[in-house]
């Protein structure tokens, strides 16, 4: 029996050291070669494909001039052949059945229209995480909560049908950031159905440096300012920060219930999050004011 056909999308900007490492875990991949393709979209025009760069034989690097991964995404989706499409990052390594097990899930109910993959997070030294890293075990990449609370996931690890994008559209390539949430909430609001894939898995490395998460934190807020907080009237939106600022219980709940942390691990964490959600406030604040987002 002939396998559907998938394409593979991995939008890249500056990072062909860790985008060769994702695809060599593609050429891994139990899923046959011949019946999925990968195209690479390199976001940047500037940064030529470096000599001597290796590539698998069902991978097309194109390039796209337009700022921003929703842009390098829509570029590629224009170009695609799948039946099925699946995203991940230039940072990511797919697990070997992660093609495999997203199409068997698919086939075990014909009404699920997206999978929300599981990201998995791994430190830079392995089997030792500083603070950053420990936040992100905790905090990055809520896949199963995305789904179930929002009926949404990051394209870090997305598996849709092609005749999603068919039936309400393409990303919207104006959003730096949150596009992928827009879209889900687009697809949700079609009713076409998502699902949590736990055995549909990449691995992501932990950011290692605060300045990597705050750079983050800016950008969502970003995202997050043009897609919602720009609608509200003042006085909904100054008192949305103050609230923004006071912890969280569902938060606090998710830090203290890591029954694998220490007490001050768990503070660490708890620390490392409320420097963030300042920094978060800060970036809306200024955006409210016409401001850029600064750096904090």
């Amino acid at each position: 029996m002939s396998l559907p056909f998938v394409s593979i999308i991995i939008p890249t900007y500056n990072d062909w050291p860790r985008l060769s490492l994702c695809l060599v875990a593609l050429q891994k991949q139990s899923y046959p070669l011949a019946d999925f393709e990968i195209i690479v979209v390199n976001n940047n025009p500037k940064d030529s494909l470096p000599e001597g760069f290796s590539k698998p034989v069902n991978c097309t690097i194109i390039t796209e001039a337009k700022s921003g991964s929703y842009a390098a995404r829509n570029a590629a989706l224009a170009l695609a052949k799948g039946v099925y499409i699946g995203f991940t990052d230039s940072d990511c390594i797919p697990d070997q059945n992660w093609i495999k097990n997203a199409l068997e899930t698919f086939k075990v109910d014909n009404t699920v229209q997206r999978i929300g993959g599981r990201i998995d997070i791994f430190p830079k030294v392995p089997g030792t995480f500083n603070s950053v890293e420990l936040y992100e075990t905790v905090f990055a990449f809520q896949q199963d909560l995305y789904v179930r609370e929002y009926g949404t996931c990051v394209t870090g690890n997305l598996f849709t049908k092609r005749s999603a994008f068919d039936a309400i559209g393409v990303f919207n390539d104006n959003l730096m950031s949150g596009g992928d949430f827009e879209w889900g909430n687009r697809a949700t609001n079609a009713n076409l159905k998502i699902i949590f894939g736990d055995n549909v898995i990449v691995n992501h490395p932990a950011r290692f440096k605060f300045e990597e998460l705050a750079q983050k934190s800016r950008r969502v807020a970003g995202g997050h300012y043009n897609t919602h907080e720009r609608k509200k009237g003042a006085l909904k939106f100054y008192l949305s920060l103050i609230k923004k600022l006071i912890p969280v219980g569902s938060e606090l709940k998710l830090i203290f219930s890591k029954h694998h942390l220490s007490l001050k691990r768990k503070l660490s964490v708890f620390y490392t999050r409320y420097k963030l959600q300042i920094i978060y406030n800060y970036t809306l604040f200024n955006l409210r004011r016409g401001q850029s987002a600064e750096r904090f």
